[in-house]
């Protein structure tokens, strides 16, 4: 009889609570001789399973772990907090909650200064949402097909992704969904009728889509010609492209900022809506419009307070904007000496995606990544031929290098590859059957 190791042992039982309580379908993947690792410890960019494998993580939860794992300075600083008040009484004043809003409405572009801090992005979207409604009396808002902006009601909703769509209609009405990056259908569907238009600086889920230049500034001038508010999600761009917020890069400032993920320090769930005097005058006619029993509390803020300090103390910004030119050069370079592998790249500071020349090569790329390299990278949720590399943004160049010496050696492998193996292989993962090749 095999003799079960503890990390065995230990998988095993994860799975079958999995399977038990959460999603039955992993069944198939627990029979299977290649399953997932269950993660078990973090530590810098590194990810560690239960059997004491490292992954080098360059997909970060979507920006959760822009910092990396278990960065020393929020640990410190959430586990002071958590010995002398975890969460607040609501019964008196938070301080670390007016510091928090203090400290963001001096680093976030001028006119934002209000601050609603709830427990994650969705909640930061619908907050924005109905706020926006409130401040302008109108309903119609305005967003982007193939945009993401979380999965309550109303957000997915003023998503633009029908499969997310199918199963909740009818949709929140007055939704109006138009290409991104085409602004004559924004100009035609933005009016005096339009309470919000809500927008991603950069589209994440297709993959890293970057709208063409004054995009968004003449977005900005449509808003404040029919007296429409602009909601810009940033809670996956902020920072990450080398700038607070993506949309500055062309100088741009919403009536309402989104932010979350990468503000949490991977420690503490956060989600925050940051506003101008024009929302803020509509909310002071509605004491405890947005009240939230979690958001806010001690521990969050902490956490929110150390991410600023490291992004001021150690000039993030500056060292985004050098790794992720790196980045995006070592990229730019292979997609030139292997057209048949890349399609194109795309991106902005350390949010970079490749776009794979055949679907069939998703696959191969995907396992040869994960299994035999364990770098861990993020396909575009709904374009799976796209590849998101997104690094903590702290990341030194040893990991750097490491990364884009892993794509490069797997890129070279793809370029050789069997076109029959090649096949067998995207039939097998087709059907959720993994393997060594």
């Amino acid at each position: 009889m095999e003799t079960l190791t503890e990390a065995e042992k230990i998988t095993n039982e994860v799975y079958r609570d999995f399977i038990d309580c959460i999603d039955p379908s992993m069944e198939k993947e627990f029979n299977s001789k290649h399953r997932n690792p269950v993660e078990w410890e973090g530590q810098g960019p590194w990810l560690i399973d239960v059997a004491g494998n490292r992954f080098l993580d360059a997909a970060t939860a979507g920006g959760v772990f822009g910092l990396g794992y278990r960065h020393p300075k929020v640990i410190e600083a959430v586990t002071r907090q958590l010995q002398r008040m975890p969460c607040s009484s609501r019964a008196a004043l938070n301080p670390l909650q007016a510091k928090l809003a203090r400290r963001l409405s001096e680093v976030t572009p001028e006119g934002l200064q209000y601050s609603h801090i709830a427990a994650s992005g969705t909640e930061s979207i619908e907050i924005a949402l109905k706020v926006a409604r409130l401040t302008t009396g109108r309903h119609e808002v305005v967003s982007t097909l193939g945009s993401f902006h979380g999965l309550a009601l109303a957000a997915t909703c003023v998503g633009g992704i029908p499969y997310l769509h199918d199963g909740v209609r009818p949709l929140v009405p007055g939704i109006h969904h138009v290409p991104y990056g085409k602004i004559e259908d924004m100009e035609k569907s933005i009016s005096d009728k339009t309470c919000a238009v809500v927008l991603e600086p950069v589209q994440t889920a297709p993959g890293v889509i970057v709208p063409p230049d004054g995009y968004l500034k003449r977005i900005r001038e449509l808003c404040d010609q029919h007296g429409a508010l602009l909601i810009m999600d940033e809670i996956q761009t902020a920072l990450r492209t080398g700038h607070f917020l993506a949309c500055s890069h062309e100088g741009v400032v919403p009536d309402i900022a989104c932010l979350g993920k990468v503000f949490s320090g991977g420690v503490m769930p956060v989600g925050i809506a940051i506003w101008n005097k024009r929302v803020q005058d509509a909310v002071n006619k509605k004491p405890f419009f947005n009240s939230t029993t979690f958001g806010g509390n001690q521990l969050t803020c902490a956490a929110v307070l150390a991410v600023l300090d490291i992004v001021e103390q150690e000039h993030l910004l500056d060292h985004i904007r050098k790794q992720g030119a790196k980045l995006r050069a070592h990229l730019d370079r292979l997609a030139q000496t292997f057209p048949k592998i890349y399609r194109l790249v795309e991106g902005r500071g350390m949010m970079q995606a490749v776009e794979l020349a055949d679907i069939k090569l998703v696959a191969a790329a995907s396992q040869r990544l994960v299994r035999k390299h364990r770098l861990l990278v993020l396909h575009a949720v709904f374009n799976l031929q796209r590849m998101r590399i997104n690094p903590p943004l702290n990341i030194e160049d040893p990991e750097l290098n490491r990364i884009m010496e892993i794509i490069e050696d797997v890129t070279v492998e793809l370029n050789t590859m069997d076109p029959a193996l090649l096949q067998k292989v995207f039939d097998n993962w087709r059907q959720g059957i993994q393997e060594d090749f």
